[in-house]
């Protein structure tokens, strides 16, 4: 079942469920790209304080080879010689257990992958299946993780022999020239492993960087079902819109056929089309379309005119020309100006309103 689910998700993750999934802590991440910048880091640093931790390191030595000496050789005297030497030996190493944290910190913020969610660290029973422990053992990214921690043990371990295997004469005869010779070849050999070693990280890191990326899109692709949930969450129901849009014309021409009672004169097509005049003289320039409309609404207007003891007036080039070229609530254009006061003054001189002043 799951897998027929997983095959259904054919859909690319909408930003919406991006984001939704970055809430609750899910982003895509490479732990391969942190170890780099840790290694390289680390790398960096012992090299640029190579005198310090190699003194650091001859001082410890000489520091407990003398009060080993100088001293009993008791337990407690033993134990002190140790605790000092660990001290001495976190005084070096404090800079590096300081630093290493921050570069892997700021590993993952450069991903993006910094993200405060208390989701992750929410109980979740589900957590504890050992059913669905193991599917996670071996599932596609378990196995992918695995691979990847056996090409990096066949990587290091190659490089590492390699570079033992050349210096394996100057290992075995190191502790005849003492420590600060052994200190020495191991810096040189720290040397000689570095460039293959963070050339390999490299390459690992920018190939699971890809993977990872490309898993994570995998693995949230939605489904077509899902693709229409979020889009009517986001816009509204279909059906809701349609009829809030059904909704909004009937009020708008509500609203039109109540403006045809303010009209001076109704011209129509006789039937198909009707659009509605008025003129007040002194408030307008020109005489305004009011309402104007096709076949029903046509109909509606010139019922609304009659009943209302509006003048109809039949004239077909007109009525299309004027429902064409003319917005509602706009006034006539000049080239129409004869037209429509020849067509008042008809309807002024039948005595249904008296004005003069209006000219072509």
């Amino acid at each position: 079942m799951q897998e027929r689910s997983t095959l259904e998700r054919t859909e690319p993750a909408t930003p919406r469920r991006r984001e939704e999934l970055r809430e609750k802590g899910r982003v895509p991440k490479s732990k391969e790209i942190v170890s780099f910048l840790i290694l390289a880091v680390g790398f960096w640093a012992v090299f640029g304080f190579a005198g310090r931790i190699q003194a650091g390191f001859k001082g410890a030595f000489e520091m407990a080879a003398s009060n080993a000496l100088l001293g009993d050789l008791s337990i407690d005297s033993a134990l002190s010689v140790l605790m000092k030497a660990i001290l001495y030996f976190g005084w070096i190493l404090a800079p590096f257990l300081i630093l290493l944290p921050i570069v892997g910190l700021l590993g993952y913020t450069l991903q993006g992958a910094i993200v405060l969610s208390s989701t992750p660290i929410e109980p979740d029973l589900s957590r504890l299946s050992p059913i669905k422990g193991f599917s996670r053992i071996f599932s596609f990214q378990g196995l992918a993780e695995l691979v990847k921690a056996l090409i990096k043990l066949v990587i290091v371990g190659t490089i590492a022999f390699l570079c033992m295997k050349a210096k394996l004469n100057d290992i075995l005869i190191s502790p005849l020239y003492g420590l600060g010779h052994g200190l020495e070849l191991l810096k040189g050999l720290s040397y000689w492993m570095l460039l293959p070693l963070l050339a390999a990280v490299f390459f690992m890191a920018v190939l699971d960087a890809l993977f990872q990326f490309w898993d994570y899109d995998r693995n949230i692709r939605m489904t077509r079902q899902e693709l229409k949930e979020e889009m009517k969450e986001r816009e509204g129901d279909p059906l809701v819109r349609a009829r809030v849009r059904r909704m909004m014309r009937e009020l708008a021409r509500f609203r039109m056929i109540e403006q045809v009672k303010t009209a001076d004169v109704v011209i129509t097509n006789p039937d198909h089309v009707a659009v509605a005049l008025a003129y007040e003289k002194g408030q307008m320039k020109a005489p305004k379309l009011v309402a104007k409309g096709k076949g029903y609404i046509a109909l509606r207007i010139a019922d609304t005119a009659r009943e209302n003891r509006i003048e109809v007036v039949q004239n077909p080039p007109l009525a299309r020309t004027l429902f064409k070229e003319v917005n509602l609530d706009a006034e006539i254009p000049p080239k129409l100006y004869q037209a429509v006061a020849e067509i008042l003054a008809f309807v002024y001189a039948k005595g249904q309103k008296r004005t003069d002043g209006l000219s072509g």
